[in-house]
């Protein structure tokens, strides 16, 4: 059933190129006979073509044949019989009469390759093939190379920072006493060798256990050999059930020692030998499809797997805070395919039945926990548009087919259009408020930006005046030339795909407005909403019913019991306007801008080691580790040089990637600057607390979405952390006698989300297009300031009324000054450049939007999750040109603003990608370069430390070609902070881990600037 990785006493198995160690009683290899003078040509023994047998049986072919197995069949092992000779790619092995052994080199993580020796043409199988595997150390005790491998016997050198070392194999049965069986779960415990069912061996060769104690043992079958007579051994098969599928283990612990194998010895090591079903030697396609089907089986199987359905089901179904309770109700339907008596399928993985108990649990279905004020969702806005079109019986006109072409434009999201696999929203998302501060979730909520709910908004306001089409921001399609060109409000004519058919069964306000909360909200509409939707129905019916009705619709689709299946309880306390500006416009003005990047920089690929290198050629280093020109590397004609004068870098001379010739200009007109090898960290961390995890180390690193939470919080300690410009904004505008007046914008650009980065008590703004507005919100502002004019307990209801009040009150005052700000010349059409130019626009602006004295401004570009990019990687190029193009007509406004020296922008991604290649293109790494521009930065410089050695024997890479920080984040913003106004005092609340790398870890505003 399957392959041990290390073999005891292997021999020896040869074809045309490669010469492996395979196990002697393994089926590996086929039978080839030379005369015992081994000077003609091997013959093959075989029943059938590229015949597999083991060595033994090999051997007794070629006694039979009065021959032998070619002890040293040379170098070419063409052998035509038994077509052991084909030229496939993988050629059938044969016997040798050759001892061999398979060693072990132990990386510092304890993850082993296996090593053949004699050496394999097949680099997976070689020394330094990083082909690593996790063992079960005993005791978690490995050889390290920082102990000079030292093992008893000294079967172990020290090779680079690996172990290099012999092993030997040990086979013994697990289960021996007849009297006291095990039972299955300790079966399942300590048998981890699969075997074939006993029925697939020759008849008689085993039987079922029928002892008394057998027969006792109700969840195990135990198998025996015949040749056994009864005894357990190491050919006992146990049979266990489960899931309802029946498991066959050999009753086999096979270990690997390194060293004596003394158990009183520090330095004798052991593993358990770790299985595989795809044969290392000759893998089959079979093989293949077998291992591909027990994976499937062991995530299927995974006690982590039932827990997680469960709690996503409950989260998009009823609560976005499941109880565990709860959770476990519904696991527990999902793995036995059962719940309350009813049987669904009876078996593992039901989501029928998980889905029966997530709807049907008391937890779903008792109306008292309506008023919890930790229950419920924010619906999708998705769910929300097919329900209102349902509800409102849309119905296609002239039998057209309906198209909601701009859907995902109006409020991001559409079918198949998720630009992650992990939907349109971050799982663990916390939005500010109440839920954030109780550290509660709210995935969906994630989607409660201006541009998706005011979009919203206008596209049922257009669907409900004028049919669902694609004018004044519907969501329909716009078919036809200048289709839009007259519309319903516009006294014209234009096309509609489909029209709301929906009448009130009665005529009367109040059965108007039970009959839409029925449809509409489930008939949780409060006292307060149900009031204010009355009057506004009876105050417009003079102008006509429909006309009412259109308006009482549009405040139910404002309502906050339409977006979140909570009670919306109101209680007797104020909402509170949006907080006024604080400060007297006194302090001067600065803006920083964040360009993020999306995916995962592949840096190493930006700032490159070029010449005047200390010691070796990094530059060479560099294309080595990165596999070349034809795979990472770029060549350094596609690099800008510049020079580092301070001699702190290992390099005098790096190189820029060639499409960021602004940043190249800007470093050399002393207006740039890099700063090296910058990541997250909660503590300084050294290679070797690393790997013995000695150190707190940032949660789940290498996730993309924990990674970028942790460098848009800059706080990787902190689950429900704000965000570092929030944090900045927050500090500025409340301190001490001197506060400035703060403004935060998030630019948005097609389908992006809004940036955790400005996330804080001082609210930010979203820009796409230009300023969001709800286009109804004029005619129905002061029923919409009623319906919100209390706060609410449902901390869900009450995190949706206030973010529209925010979003209304700001959107008029935002759209006023935008309006009244002429748009900059000189930018391009593409997504970075249109979103500086709304930078460039505000920033212009600044004087007529509350005199704002500190304005902080988040861009995103997207795409540089580049897995698959190698050979001077177009894509990578194509980004950083977009890029470019966008700061030289950024650069040039701010300095015919004559504010460049009050602007500093500060490019950041979730990390560095790795230095060696991962099949066709970089991994996730950690450490990364980032540039910062600016008329007040001190340029020409590199801060931080740029890795001095690239191998896996550097000082910072671990786990095959990722970089430890040397700066980590808390590093730059101490200095961008400062520069910004943020008090030395007030530097620790801004950054909670800053005290961890003092007094060396940190940039000073001095360093980074000219003019502090």
């Amino acid at each position: 059933c399957v392959t041990l990785a290390f073999v005891s006493e292997g021999v020896t198995a040869k074809n045309r190129g490669d010469s492996l160690c395979a196990g002697p009683s393994n089926t590996a290899a086929g039978a080839v006979c030379c005369p015992s003078a081994d000077t003609q040509p091997g013959l093959g023994a075989c029943i059938f073509s590229e015949e597999e047998v083991s060595f033994a049986t090999a051997s007794a072919r070629c006694r039979a044949a009065g021959r032998a197995l070619c002890a040293a069949p040379g170098e070419s092992m063409q052998v035509y019989d038994c077509n052991y000779g084909n030229y496939g790619e993988m050629r059938v092995l044969s016997w040798t009469g050759s001892a061999c052994s398979v060693k072990a080199q132990v990386a510092r993580t304890g993850e082993v390759s296996v090593v053949h020796s004699p050496t394999s043409d097949r680099k997976h199988l070689g020394l330094d093939s990083n082909e690593l595997v996790r063992v079960a150390w005993e005791g978690g005790r490995f050889p390290t190379a920082d102990t000079g491998c030292a093992t008893d016997g000294g079967v172990c050198s020290v090779h680079g920072d690996t172990c290099f070392c012999s092993t030997s194999v040990a086979t013994h049965a697990v289960f021996t006493d007849s009297q006291t069986l095990p039972t299955a779960a300790e079966v399942l415990a300590q048998l981890h060798i699969g075997a074939p069912p006993p029925e697939l061996f020759g008849s008689g060769d085993y039987s079922r256990c029928t002892t008394a104690p057998c027969s006792s043992a109700s969840d195990v079958h135990i198998f025996t050999a015949t040749a056994a007579a009864g005894a357990l051994d190491k050919s006992t098969i146990f049979k266990v059930e489960v899931h309802g599928s029946a498991v066959y283990l050999a009753n086999l612990k096979s270990t690997v020692t390194i060293g004596t194998g003394l158990e009183a010895s520090d330095t004798t090591f052991e593993f358990r030998n770790p299985p595989s079903i795809m044969n290392p030697l000759m893998p089959t396609v079979q093989d293949a499809q077998h291992e591909v089907d027990a994976l499937l089986a062991h995530l299927a199987y995974h006690p982590n797997t039932a827990p997680f359905y469960a709690r996503h089901l409950i989260q998009r179904f009823v609560s976005s805070n499941p109880s565990p309770s709860y959770v476990l109700e519904v696991a527990t339907a999902f793995t036995h395919g059962e719940y309350k008596g009813k049987v669904y399928s009876g078996k593992h993985g039901d989501l029928g039945a998980a889905l029966g108990a997530v709807l049907l649990s008391s937890e779903a279905r008792a109306a008292v926990l309506d008023l919890d004020p930790a229950c419920g969702t924010y619906r999708e806005p998705l769910i929300k548009v097919m329900h209102f079109m349902r509800a409102m019986g849309l119905a296609p006109k002239d039998d057209r087919e309906v198209e909601l072409t701009f859907l995902a434009g109006a409020i991001g999201m559409e079918p198949y259009l998720s630009e992650t696999a992990s939907n349109f929203y971050r799982v663990g998302f916390q939005p500010a408020g109440p839920l954030g501060e109780a550290s509660l979730q709210a995935p969906e909520t994630e989607l409660l930006t201006p541009v998706n709910l005011l979009g919203f908004l206008n596209a049922m306001s257009a669907t409900i005046d004028l049919g669902l089409s694609g004018c004044v921001s519907g969501i329909g399609s716009r078919a036809g030339f200048g289709n839009c060109g007259y519309s319903a409000r516009l006294k014209g004519e234009h096309r509609v795909e489909a029209v709301l058919t929906w009448s009130p069964a009665g005529n009367e306000t109040e059965a108007v407005v039970e009959e839409l909360s029925v449809l509409l909200t489930a008939g949780r509409l409060n006292r307060n909403t149900k009031q204010v939707i009355a009057a506004a129905y009876e105050e417009t019916l003079p102008t006509g019913r429909d006309e009412a009705l259109h308006v009482a619709m549009e405040l139910f689709l404002a309502s906050a019991e339409f977006h979140v299946s909570s009670r919306n309880v109101l209680i007797p306390v104020a909402r509170p306007p949006r907080p006024d500006k604080s400060g007297d416009g006194g302090n001067g003005y600065k803006a920083i801008v964040v360009l993020f990047m999306e995916g995962g920089s592949d840096s190493f690929n930006v700032l490159v080691p070029y010449a005047s290198c200390m010691g070796a050629d990094l530059y060479e280093e560099y294309s080595r580790v990165r596999g070349g020109t034809s795979t990472l590397a770029i060549n350094k004609n596609q690099l800008d040089e510049i020079d580092v004068a301070d001699g702190a870098q290992p390099c005098a001379r790096f190189g820029v990637h060639a499409a960021l010739s602004e940043v190249t200009r800007l470093y050399k007109a002393g207006d740039a600057a890099f700063v090296a090898n910058v990541g997250p960290l909660i503590t300084p961390v050294t290679k070797a607390q690393y790997y013995s995890k000695s150190v707190e180390l940032p949660p789940s690193l290498y996730s993309q979405d924990q990674q970028r939470r942790h460098v848009q919080t800059v706080d990787a300690t902190g689950t429900s952390a704000s965000g570092i410009l929030g944090r900045i904004l927050d500090s500025l505008s409340t301190q001490g006698q001197a506060p400035y007046r703060v403004g935060g914008y998030s630019i948005m650009q097609d389908m992006s989300v809004s940036s955790r980065m400005l996330d804080g008590t001082v609210h930010h703004d979203e820009l796409d297009q230009g300023p969001p507005a709800w286009y109804a919100s004029k005619q129905l502002a002061h029923y919409i300031a009623r319906m919100l004019s209390n706060r609410s307990q449902s901390m869900l209801a009450e995190t949706y009324g206030q973010a529209l009040t925010d979003m209304l009150q700001r959107s008029e005052e935002l759209g006023t000054t935008w309006a009244a700000t002429p748009k900059p010349a000189g930018f391009g059409s593409q997504s970075v450049s249109l979103q500086l130019e709304k930078v460039a626009r505000m920033i212009k602006a600044r004087g007529d939007d509350g005199r704002n004295e500190r304005e902080a401004y988040f861009v995103q570009v997207t795409g540089f999750d580049l897995h698959k990019c190698v050979n001077d990687c177009s894509a990578f190029k194509w980004l950083l040109t977009k890029i470019n193009t966008a700061l030289e007509s950024f650069v040039a406004e701010m300095q015919r603003q004559s504010l460049w020296d009050d602007v500093v922008v500060i490019s950041a991604s979730e990390f560095g990608r790795t230095l060696t290649p991962r099949r066709h293109g970089a991994d996730r790494g950690w450490g990364g370069h980032y540039f910062v521009l600016g008329g007040s930065v001190k340029g020409g410089r590199i801060h931080g430390q740029y890795p001095s050695e690239l191998t896996d024997a550097g000082a910072q890479i671990v786990d095959d070609g990722r970089v430890i920080p040397t700066t980590p984040w808390e590093g730059v913003w101490n200095a961008v902070a400062q520069w910004f106004g943020v008090l030395p005092q007030s530097l620790d609340k801004v950054l909670p881990n800053r005290p961890n790398f003092l007094p060396n870890g940190l940039i000073e505003p001095y360093e980074l600037f000219d003019n502090i």
